[in-house]
């Protein structure tokens, strides 16, 4: 039970390539397959104020 909680959603948008470039750099198992990078960014839904939750804010911040 949330009541009496405010929500506030913060949604790092960062562009594919970017995630692409940074996870090269990774080593052993933290190295994430490619086509798992680009599966996951298909299959994202990003956050609405329409949604289970009425969240008090969403802020985008676009990284890069």
């Amino acid at each position: 039970n949330l009541k009496g909680v405010s929500i506030h959603i913060i949604f790092i948008n960062t562009p594919i390539d970017v995630c692409i470039e940074r996870n090269s750099h990774r080593v052993g198992i933290e190295k994430v397959p490619e086509e798992v990078v680009r599966d996951f960014q298909d299959r994202l839904e990003l956050p609405t104020h329409n949604e289970k939750y009425k969240y008090k804010s969403i802020l985008e911040v676009r990284s890069f």
